[in-house]
Order: C-alpha cells, then sequence, then structure tokens
C-alpha cells in the first residue's frame, strides 16, 4: 500500500465518525425544515411568532452543521489536493482515493443545500414578519 492510501486509510478511519453525525444531523433536519417551509403562514401574530422562533431555531442548527462540514472539509482538503494532484485521467483508478474524492464531494454538496436551506429560511422569516 502506498503511504498516500495509508493516509487515506488513516483519515477515513478517523473522520468516519464525524461523517456518521453529519449525515445524521442533516437527515434528522431535512424533515423539519421541508415542513416549515412548506407551512401556511398563520393569520394570529402569537402563531407567527412561534412560526418565526422555530425558523431561527433551525436556522441556528443549520449554522452548527455548516460548521462542521467545513470543519471536515478543512481537515480533508490536504489529503484531497495530493489525491488531486496524482490523478491519471483516462486510466484505471485507485478505488480509495476515488472514495474520498466522492466523500468530499457529498460535504460539499451537503453544504451547498444547507446553506440553501438556510437562505430559504431567512426569506421565510422576512415573509411571514411581513
Amino acid at each position: 500500500m502506498s503511504d498516500l492510501n495509508r493516509e487515506i486509510s488513516d483519515a477515513v478511519g478517523l473522520i468516519s465518525l464525524l461523517l456518521v453525525f453529519v449525515v445524521a444531523f442533516f437527515a434528522a433536519i431535512w424533515p423539519q425544515a421541508s415542513s416549515l417551509l412548506s407551512e401556511p403562514i398563520p393569520a394570529v401574530a402569537t402563531d407567527r411568532a412561534k412560526l418565526v422562533g422555530r425558523l431561527k431555531a433551525y436556522r441556528w442548527l443549520l449554522v452548527v452543521l455548516v460548521l462542521l462540514v467545513v470543519v471536515i472539509l478543512v481537515l480533508l482538503a490536504p489529503l484531497t489536493l495530493r489525491i488531486l494532484a496524482r490523478v491519471e485521467w483516462g486510466g484505471s483508478y485507485d478505488t480509495l482515493r476515488a472514495g474520498l474524492l466522492l466523500v468530499v464531494l457529498l460535504l460539499v454538496m451537503c453544504l451547498a443545500v444547507a446553506i440553501y436551506i438556510w437562505n430559504e429560511f431567512r426569506e421565510r422569516i422576512n415573509k411571514v414578519n411581513g
């Protein structure tokens, strides 16, 4: 096993637990976020205030998710850059290296969706507040 592959194995072993938390955290937020965004705007002011409070609380949870994803991406950045520097396009590929690149891609997509939902919450709060 090459040194780079050994480093990938070690890194994945250490970061896999964090990845489980990211996926579970995202899976827990998604249904509620979807519900909050599709919920009709209440007519009563106290109900609107409750909706805004829930939107703000979930927005903070998304901030935590974004920070967690960014920390993991920063941890994986040096290894990812080394892998990308050694990619041989058009030839065979190393499964371990491709797997790490797919994990990084998944994290980037999770980051993009979390930021998108955060922005949707911001717009929804403005709409509810009138």
